[in-house]
């Protein structure tokens, strides 16, 4: 069985995806699939064709790819049709053979990926919360985490499309109890 753990930035994905590893489980993060594909020559090579202007000196600038497809919806379009299909073949190749295996994604129905996942667990926290975990993990200021918050903001919307919500805004033991109910359902039912 394959999970997605999902919700916006600065919801805490990475932490409760840490937590099912602790609890055993095999777990995988699309972004960290995302980083090891921008090694891949023939990846590089498609990114290329793609998105030329992001390119010097035949080496990829990652921060204007970013800035590209964080400032035109058409061309975050561009790389996610490009990048998602990949990204989901190897996460499937690397949880092959486990009984259930989690997935951190950051937007999972913006994404299109729900059809990969058999079941989700959308991570949550207040706007405030997020604010604050976004400027403290990046180092960027408010203004511009409210600006990264409101590009993701119709993913709260796939809260409603969730097998299971974990609330993030307490203590790390709270968040602990929580995360090991949702595993207990999960492995409870193989």
């Amino acid at each position: 069985m394959l999970v997605a753990v999902f919700g916006q930035i600065g919801a805490g994905k990475s932490t409760v995806t840490k937590m099912f590893r602790e609890l055993g489980a095999p777990t995988f993060s699309a972004d960290e699939i995302n980083r090891e594909m921008l090694s891949d020559e023939k990846y590089l090579s498609g990114l290329k064709e793609i998105f030329p202007f992001a390119f010097e000196d035949g080496k990829l600038n990652k921060a204007a790819l970013r800035k590209a497809v964080f400032s035109d919806p058409e061309a975050l379009k561009k790389l996610n049709d490009y990048a998602h299909p990949e990204i989901f073949k190897r996460m499937k190749q690397k949880c092959a053979g486990a009984a259930v295996a989690f997935c951190e994604i950051p937007l999972l129905n913006a994404s299109g990926a729900r059809r990969y996942f058999d079941k989700t667990v959308y991570v949550s926290a207040e706007r405030e919360t997020k604010l604050k975990r976004i400027v403290e993990r990046d180092g960027i200021g408010l203004e511009e985490a409210a600006r990264i918050l409101g590009i993701q903001s119709g993913e709260a919307l796939s809260e409603a499309y969730a097998d299971y919500i974990i609330e993030n805004d307490g203590d790390k033991d709270a968040l602990r109890e929580k995360v090991y109910k949702v595993y207990s359902e999960l492995t409870r039912k193989l």
